[in-house]
């Protein structure tokens, strides 16, 4: 999946000074890897169900604020599954790593 952002709604949200939008989305890649981490962990104990949802939705919501579409759509399709694979997991890390990338080369000049 090749990452897509939407550069107006996060430059909306925080402008478009890199000094203040690198902190927050290096941040918020930091701790969604974490959570992508604990679901693989988690994947088969009988919590996975809670675990997949509160961590997806908290990775789709700030996903969705920064305006990183791809990441965002790919937790809504997730979400909507009762089980994930390893493979999909390994997919959501592989598409938040991008996603921050994408941000932070957009907003470095």
């Amino acid at each position: 999946m090749k990452a897509e952002i939407d550069k107006s709604h996060l430059f909306d949200l925080v402008g478009e000074d890199a000094d203040v939008v690198k902190p927050i989305v290096v941040d918020f890649g930091v701790t969604s890897i974490k959570l992508v981490a604990e679901m693989l962990d988690a994947s088969k104990g009988k919590s996975f169900g809670e675990i997949k949802k509160k961590n997806l939705h908290q990775i789709k919501g700030s996903s969705g604020t920064l305006g990183m579409t791809s990441l965002y759509e790919m937790c809504i399709d997730l979400e909507s599954k009762e089980s994930l694979t390893h493979r999909e997991l390994e997919l959501l890390k592989e598409c938040v790593r991008e996603s921050v990338e994408l941000v932070i080369s957009s907003i470095s000049g």
